[in-house]
């Protein structure tokens, strides 16, 4: 059998609107392979069932002239409908790392239930249960748990837990079954030193900050690790509880 030869890298590239038009035509995407856009490839999308499906339509690779201005000192300004276009091409995901995602969460669906079977992760670090997670798809995270998934697998660069995504989500029946399945509920991650209960809070899920706090979340550890913060949890905390909850 011919050996396996090692996946590509995904290419960093940006996704925005063609800049023909004011917005993606339906069905269409335009993928950017620069932060300047005078690189880019046109794809249509079709979705089949759960799966989805790219074709490339049209390539180009030209100078779209956004020109801007060299200062004295060597740097350039942009104008800040460029800024606002460049700040919207780094948020977007790219089609690619998404298609990704949807791969290895279908494959780790299909096989999970063969014995031995190890669920993969994507090339960015994103588990299975993570990207079920963040997708809001109770059905797999149930399905995923069940199997063995790790229940306080992290997202590499942030550190996060399937649990936190859910709390910031404000997804209550997420929620619930990952405490089922006894995830870490007072667990920090780094760098941001965040745990579920903050997720909560700062997304103002009042339902998902009750379950915490039932389940056992302890608000004096985010007050000594959040000193600054310590009057705004307080203050959140009270709206949801009724009552002051400096004690718990």
């Amino acid at each position: 059998m011919a050996p396996r030869l090692p996946r590509r890298p995904l290419a960093p590239c940006y996704l925005g609107p063609p800049k023909e038009v004011d917005t993606v035509p339906e069905g269409y995407a335009r993928v950017y392979h620069n932060r300047r856009r005078t690189s880019w490839t046109d794809y249509k999308l079709a979705e089949t069932g759960d799966d989805l499906s790219l074709s490339r339509q049209s390539t180009a690779d030209t100078d779209i002239s956004m020109d801007p201005k060299q200062q004295p000192d060597g740097s350039f300004s942009m104008t800040p409908s460029t800024q606002e276009l460049l700040a919207q091409l780094d948020a977007e995901k790219c089609i690619g790392c998404c298609m990704q995602r949807s791969r290895i969460l279908h494959e780790a669906l299909t096989y999970c239930r063969i014995p031995g079977y190890v669920q993969p992760c994507a090339e960015d670090g994103w588990s299975p249960l993570l990207i079920a997670t963040q997708r809001r798809n109770y059905n797999a995270v149930q399905t995923l748990l069940a199997h063995g998934a790790e229940v306080d697998c992290k997202e590499p660069q942030s550190g996060w837990t399937p649990l936190m995504f859910a709390a910031s989500l404000g997804d209550c029946d997420i929620v619930k079954i990952l405490l089922d399945k006894n995830a870490s509920i007072n667990e920090f991650a780094s760098p941001h030193d965040w745990n579920p209960l903050c997720c909560a809070l700062q997304a103002n899920n009042k339902d998902v900050v009750r379950i915490l706090l039932d389940a056992g979340a302890d608000v004096s550890l985010i007050k000594r690790r959040h000193p600054a913060l310590a009057e705004l949890y307080e203050c959140e905390l009270e709206d949801v509880c009724g009552t002051p909850v400096s004690g718990r």
